[in-house]
């Protein structure tokens, strides 16, 4: 030695051990909760930011049962003239 002072930390650190987190259950919702959640937007009124604070349900989640159990718009005519 040089006259500096060697330490060797190798026994000094902390092994390293892997905490598994739980894996959080997923919701199951049936098919009546889902189309009755849509029917609060659609028929009521609601948007999806009210109809999520007041369920519960994320808002992703409320959009894609949207698209899946909401009537679709009516188709418009393209007949122009005006009704007499």
């Amino acid at each position: 030695m040089t006259g500096r002072l060697q330490r060797d930390f190798s026994n000094s650190l902390p092994e390293t051990t892997h905490v598994r987190k739980k894996k959080r259950r997923r919701r199951a919702f049936d098919t009546e909760c889902m189309q009755n959640s849509v029917y609060l937007t659609v028929k009521q009124g609601y948007s999806f930011k009210a109809a999520f604070d007041s369920l519960g349900i994320d808002v992703t989640t409320l959009r894609v049962w949207y698209r899946k159990f909401a009537a679709p718009p009516e188709a418009v005519s393209d007949d122009v003239t005006s009704p007499s």
